[in-house]
């Protein structure tokens, strides 16, 4: 028998549906204060995407303008969505109507982070901490819904949620003292742990990173996020032959995952066992066709590809690529690179001016380009590009090639005097070069 849903997921299916259902129809749903508050998360649970959220409470706030809740919610998400401005109208409101409200804390912590105001919003998470037990003790004793939180447990996870906007932030030496203490509470077995194990891997402390993600492993031998994190950790430090290891180890209990299949190609790859990593590619493509992120999978096997110089499936998954994000460069690119690569330069112009269009600002990329452009006598896009390279790096290193190139286009083109002139730069550079003869 089907386990039934908890009650407060049928509850905020329930309240999203009527959401949904008004808006279709042109209205505002009409819910009570706690119901908006509970629809949000409350600052607790989040259950949309942040804009919708932000359009939930902000209409929640036409009702019940004197809502604090709703109020903390927006300013989360403006913060969120670094909308500051709006998020400091919040939070000053907040801070002095509620100056000992934990959640008010959090809020205006989070928003002095993105601030740039690091040390004030570390106060602003100590205080918040040393009122968490406190703060749901109150709680416990007003609440009309029924839900009671141990006040051990809410500083547990007060701890973790600062962690994780500090680590959020790219601070994760800022963090590690919040997971460590949330980790030796202990309530929350091993979420703590891992964000601590990812703070000390972020932080450069690979080793103590290595030693948790173990003690992890000792007692969850089954944590497949913790071996894929410890793969990539050690792919990072270049200890190939152990993150070929722990990929090796999920893929002997979960054969199609797409994660340590990814990671392990890229491991034999950078090694330089090529073949290896361009079998490992060939096996995971059987199960491309079921994951949600084709395009980032795609990207990866470029990687193989590039290196083992397979240019026939780099042009196969470019194509792929191109079908998935037809308005993303790298597909447009990889079909370029692919047929450049096997002379077919006519076909491989209208992919290149096509990725162009999204970035052309890449030297190596208009480079070949230009080689690709001569090649099929079409010497006017050749002196585009090449002149583009110089604009972009005028120091670029093969620059003694650009100029011989652009030599040579502008002699195509019949214009002697800038053919000598290129001429004269690029032997300046390289004397081996042809001395150009009119």
């Amino acid at each position: 028998m089907k386990e039934d849903k908890p009650y407060f997921l049928k509850k905020i299916e329930e309240l999203f549906s009527k959401y949904v259902n008004a808006m279709q129809e042109g209205k505002e749903a009409e819910f009570a204060e706690m119901e908006y508050a509970f629809l949000v998360g409350g600052g607790i649970i989040k259950f949309t995407d942040t804009k919708t959220s932000i359009n939930i409470a902000k209409q929640g706030l036409k009702r019940f303008p004197s809502s604090a809740i709703l109020k903390i919610v927006l300013a989360k998400n403006y913060t969120e969505l670094s909308l500051l401005d709006e998020a400091k109208a919040l939070i000053t409101e907040l801070d002095v109507l509620l100056p000992n409200d934990l959640q008010v804390r959090i809020a205006k912590g989070t928003y002095l982070i993105k601030a740039g105001k690091i040390e004030e919003a570390i106060a602003d998470f100590d205080f918040a901490i040393s009122i968490a037990e406190e703060d749901a003790t109150v709680r416990n004793a007003t609440t009309k819904i029924g839900i009671i939180v141990d006040p051990l447990v809410s500083k547990e996870k007060t701890l973790s949620e600062i962690g994780d906007i500090l680590l959020e932030a790219g601070l994760p030496e800022k963090a590690i003292p919040y997971f460590g203490q949330a980790m030796e509470m202990g309530d929350e077995k091993y979420e703590a742990a891992v964000s601590l194990a990812e703070c000390y891997a972020k932080s450069g402390n690979n080793e103590d990173a290595i030693e948790l993600y173990d003690a992890i492993l000792q007692q969850e031998p089954f944590f497949t996020y913790v071996w894929i994190a410890l793969a990539s950790l050690y792919l990072n430090i270049k200890d190939y032959d152990n993150a070929i290891e722990a990929c090796e180890y999920v893929l002997a209990y979960d054969k199609e995952n797409n994660e340590a299949l990814q990671t392990l190609s890229k491991a034999y790859l950078e090694k330089g066992e090529s073949e290896k990593a361009n079998d490992g590619v060939d096996k995971s493509i059987e199960t491309a066709n079921r994951m949600i992120d084709k395009d980032m999978f795609y990207l990866h096997l470029f990687d193989a590809y590039v290196d083992t110089e397979d240019y026939e499936k780099m042009e196969k998954f470019g194509k792929k690529l191109i079908d998935l994000h037809p308005e993303s460069h790298w597909g447009w690119m990889y079909m370029t690179n692919a047929l450049i690569n096997t002379s077919r330069w006519e076909e491989s112009i209208p992919y290149a001016e096509k990725a162009l269009e999204f970035d052309n600002d890449s030297e190596e990329f208009l480079f070949y380009y230009a080689l690709a452009c001569m090649m099929c006598n079409k010497n006017d896009k050749a002196i585009w590009a090449l002149e583009r390279v110089l604009e972009i790096n005028p120091d670029y290193e093969n620059k003694a090639y650009v100029y011989n190139n652009l030599s040579i286009s502008y002699d195509y083109m019949g214009d002697t005097k800038k053919a000598i002139e290129f001429n004269k730069k690029a032997r300046e550079i390289d004397p081996d070069i042809k001395l150009y003869e009119e």
